[in-house]
């Protein structure tokens, strides 16, 4: 929670969007955990508790840092946004290393 807590307060900073402490970040973080209770419910629970988190965190961070929503939306949601570009890049350099090793074993 702390490192979740430390990574959305950097990015708060980098977006212009810091008016509190790191507590209340943290706090905000701590709050939207609260969310996991919908993961008991089968089936959709798991999505449910993940926007419900999301949601939860955009909302806190914008009201105890008194920022807009759209600043908030952009430091929960950079993190996310970094790890699929950097798992679909991932992805493409081993497809194209597998591709590369069929390719070479085709012409010979």
């Amino acid at each position: 929670m702390f490192v979740h807590g430390a990574i959305t307060h950097v990015l708060l900073m980098l977006f212009g969007g810091l008016r509190g402490g790191f507590e209340e970040t943290v706090r905000v973080v701590a709050y939207s955990k609260v969310s996991s209770l919908v993961k008991m419910v089968p089936a959709a629970g798991s999505l449910v508790a993940w926007i419900w988190e999301i949601a939860l965190q955009i909302i806190g961070l914008s009201r105890v840092h008194r920022i807009g929503s759209w600043k908030a939306a952009v430091a929960v949601l950079a993190p996310m946004f970094i790890c699929c570009c950097g798992l679909i890049f991932m992805f493409g350099i081993f497809f194209t290393f597998i591709m590369a090793l069929l390719g070479s074993g085709m012409t010979t």
